[in-house]
């Protein structure tokens, strides 16, 4: 059924109505995962795609592409430039990586909005070897990361935190131009995990999200985020690029 992966938000996409596509199948096997059923799930099809945004054109303004890993998708390249094609912006959710079979997807400014959730390597599995990413097709608006106290212990934290500002700002793993516009800090929601351990680890307050906000203050971002359950997404420092 197209429409057990679709949703309509006013929150993925500020601003903008938006249809919410999850495409099953992913190339990563993270234990926090949120999502875990779609991990298992064949990808929607592009017939699907057309079919749900038909349903939903008199009224959307956007469409998100999630899942998953919309990269993972086979039909990942026809289905984004149909996306562009109905003049709907396109807001694309990614863990960064394509594996093998997205090869030879057209790159050029078709994305409005990327969001790319960074993924700490000791914590997640790549399952297939990454063989491109896609910095180099968007403008990157958002990068985030889900915090959670039981694998992010103060040691690992600070670690982690040095490295990527590192990364960022010295050009070691990204373009400097890829620097994005907001930088957030999510709580980690329990619940169904696809590891169970992560199911009985306490969930981060407001506060705590604030002490690890403290701690990215120098990755460069306009915009730096907290976001919670309880208060959604809130703007905690705002600065300019160095």
């Amino acid at each position: 059924m197209t429409y057990q992966y679709t949703d309509v938000s006013l929150h993925e996409f500020p601003g903008e109505v938006s249809l919410v596509i999850y495409s099953g199948g992913c190339n990563m096997y993270c234990p926090f995962c949120f999502n875990p059923e779609l991990r298992e799930k064949e990808p929607i099809s592009f017939k699907q795609v057309k079919e749900a945004v038909k349903e939903h054109r008199d009224f959307i303004t956007a469409v998100v592409l999630t899942g998953g890993e919309p990269g993972f998708n086979p039909q990942f390249g026809k289905i984004m430039s149909y996306l562009k094609d109905t003049g709907l912006k396109i807001k694309l959710n990614t863990n960064g990586y394509m594996p093998e079979r997205g090869r030879g997807v057209r790159r050029t400014a078709w994305i409005d909005y990327l969001h790319i959730s960074l993924k700490p390597p000791a914590l997640c599995t790549c399952v297939k070897p990454s063989v491109g990413n896609f910095f180099l097709s968007g403008q990157i608006l958002e990068y985030s990361f889900v915090y959670s106290k039981s694998f992010f212990p103060k040691p690992i934290l600070d670690e982690w935190v040095n490295t990527l500002n590192e990364k960022i700002n010295h050009g070691h793993w990204l373009e400097r131009w890829t620097r994005p516009e907001i930088f957030t800090i999510s709580q980690m929601q329990i619940g169904h995990c696809l590891n169970k351990y992560y199911n009985h680890c306490s969930v981060p307050s407001r506060a705590e999200l604030l002490e690890v906000a403290y701690l990215c203050k120098d990755i460069p971002s306009r915009h730096l985020v907290i976001e919670t359950k309880e208060y959604g997404r809130e703007i905690v420092w705002k600065k300019k690029f160095k």
